[in-house]
């Protein structure tokens, strides 16, 4: 292998398998690109996390009131920010970008400071020591399941290292649907 225990965005990962820097990775989101061979190993839960202080006024499944608060995106490399760019489309909205975070951590302690709000996981806050945070507010109008896949190049499909990550990936997770 190239690199081992890479960590980042999925988009930035998904690159480093095109440019062979990575063997295979992990991904979040729908890929398209017909070179890449995806195995769907389990979906997240994409979820809006707002301050607790904000509850009341963002009660109403109304887009338009909480694009008015501000926003923290992630890197363009996120596949979080591929499905905010769907919501602000779908909803015709364009909300205020406040920070630029690529943490999980780090955006839920400035939701937790009333700063504003983001998109994470279901997952992400549970894994967080914010999970049972009462200044933390999952808005109940917005959830996605976001596949999560490993993906690697289509011509290494039967590389051995690449069976053996797959195997090894497929049965962590157990879904025996997600045979390729």
């Amino acid at each position: 292998m190239r690199r081992h225990g890479t960590h980042g965005d999925s988009g930035a990962l998904l690159q480093a398998v095109q440019s062979r820097d990575l063997d295979a990775c992990f991904y979040e989101g729908t890929c398209e690109d017909a070179g890449i061979e995806t195995v769907l190993l389990t979906h997240y839960n994409l979820i809006v996390v707002i301050p607790t202080g904000w509850a009341t006024e963002l009660e109403r499944p109304d887009w338009s009131q909480l694009a008015e608060k501000p926003w923290m995106f992630n890197s363009p490399l996120c596949s979080y920010a591929r499905y905010v760019d769907n919501i602000t489309r779908e909803h015709k909205i364009t909300p205020q970008a406040r920070f630029h975070i690529d943490e999980d951590r780090t955006a839920l302690n400035l939701v937790a400071g009333g700063q504003a709000l983001t998109l994470t996981t279901t997952e992400a806050l549970a894994a967080s020591d914010m999970h049972d945070c009462s200044k933390l507010t999952v808005w109940p109008h917005f959830s996605h399941k976001m596949p999560f896949s490993l993906c690697y190049l289509n011509s290494r499909r039967n590389d051995p290292a690449i069976t053996a990550i797959r195997e090894i990936a497929q049965a962590n997770w157990a879904t025996p649907t997600n045979s390729p």
